[in-house]
């Protein structure tokens, strides 16, 4: 009687990997991996992962093998100790959960047993559990493996992009009404949404920033036009509502005295900020709309000593635009100037009365100070 080589965990040598006998069947650790990752997909957590890991040990080959080759037969006892002692209850259950979602089925022996009988070494008849249907679920796990990794990437992208949209829309939201959408997402990103889930909080994000971009825009545009002289609108500084004082240039004033119509005055953003970039130092954020800018002059203007009443008083007399300017520029030649305050209150007591040359500021303080008793002499 011949006894054959075996290896230490019971199966002879002729059932280990040679050149005469390659490799059959799917790598048992690469579908483990692929399983793992389309858990979802056939119904299962990381706890019956593990009991099929421990199977997986059982099994010599790397490779799984097709036929009776893929049965292992471990008692109860020996699997749980292998998985740290879970209880046989426990592990019952998780078996269960396996053959139910078809990853592996029972070979039992007629008293539900197992074990194996050889002939000369070799594994003639096996009871146990049998892995033979993972060779045959190999390329539907592989696929949805590849499937649910895509999706976790198409997810990471979503999520960064709502991380995204919502920034720019909190930095863009000046007046504040979209901080309760805003809030909402970020309730709703610690909690593990769906690819649906996503696409709706970015479609609803997208719609709340494109309507606060809209709204900016139709700001800046009032603010930077509001109390213009139009047309053919003729200027009455005597009659003109306090709320509403012209903006108007040299030519201008001269174009009322021969009751002309005046022209618009346009003065650009980025024309005055590049004029008066110190401000900068104090607020470094981009500046993107004239609103930014109102907001940096009445924060700029306490700073120079500049009471609030004086300043609003500067801002209903000489509009808005023009406001901005002068603060800019007071705080441009802060030096030369003792008392901002009462310089930006004569500025804007004169304004109503002789017109007021915003171009002339924008380039007054090149080459001198601008007179406050006469806001066209530089």
């Amino acid at each position: 009687m011949s006894y054959a080589f075996q290896t230490p965990v019971g199966r002879p040598v002729e059932a280990c990997l040679t050149a005469d006998n390659p490799a059959i069947g799917p790598d048992k650790w690469q579908i483990l991996s692929a399983l793992t990752d389309a858990a979802d997909r056939f119904g299962l957590s990381h706890r019956p992962l593990c009991v099929l890991r421990a199977l997986l040990t059982f099994l010599p080959e790397r490779h799984i093998p097709e036929g009776h080759r893929a049965i292992v037969f471990p008692a109860n006892r020996t699997l749980s100790d292998r998985l740290g002692g879970m209880p046989e209850s426990t592990l019952r259950r998780h078996l269960a959960t396996l053959v139910k979602a078809g990853i592996v089925s029972r070979h039992d022996s007629p008293n539900r047993k197992r074990y194996a009988k050889r002939i000369k070494g070799g594994i003639a008849l096996a009871f146990g559990i049998d892995l033979a249907p993972l060779v045959k679920k190999a390329r539907a796990i592989l696929n949805a493996a590849q499937e649910a990794q895509e999706r976790a990437e198409r997810l990471q992208v979503l999520r960064a992009r709502l991380i995204s949209l919502r920034h720019e829309l909190r930095v863009s939201d000046r007046a504040g009404e979209a901080e309760a959408l805003c809030e909402d997402v970020a309730r709703a990103l610690r909690r593990k949404l769906s690819e649906a889930d996503l696409r709706d909080w970015l479609s609803r994000l997208e719609h709340a920033l494109k309507n606060s971009i809209n709204a900016e825009e139709m700001s800046a545009s009032d603010i930077q036009n509001e109390r213009h002289i139009q047309g053919k609108k003729r200027l009455n500084s005597d009659s003109e509502a306090p709320d509403q004082p012209a903006i108007v240039s040299r030519t201008e004033i001269a174009e009322k005295d021969r009751r002309t119509g005046p022209k618009q005055t346009e003065i650009s953003l980025r024309q005055v900020i590049d004029r008066y970039p110190g401000f900068q130092c104090f607020f470094p954020d981009p500046v993107r709309s004239w609103r930014d800018l109102e907001e940096i002059a009445s924060r700029l203007a306490p700073m120079m000593g500049i009471d609030q009443p004086v300043y609003a008083e500067a801002r209903q007399r000489m509009g808005p635009v023009a406001n901005i300017v002068t603060v800019l520029y007071i705080h441009d030649r802060l030096a030369e100037i003792k008392n901002p305050g009462a310089y930006l209150r004569r500025l804007s007591q004169t304004a109503p009365r002789h017109g007021f040359d915003v171009m002339a500021l924008l380039h007054g303080g090149k080459s001198g100070k601008l007179s406050a008793d006469n806001p066209e002499t530089v």
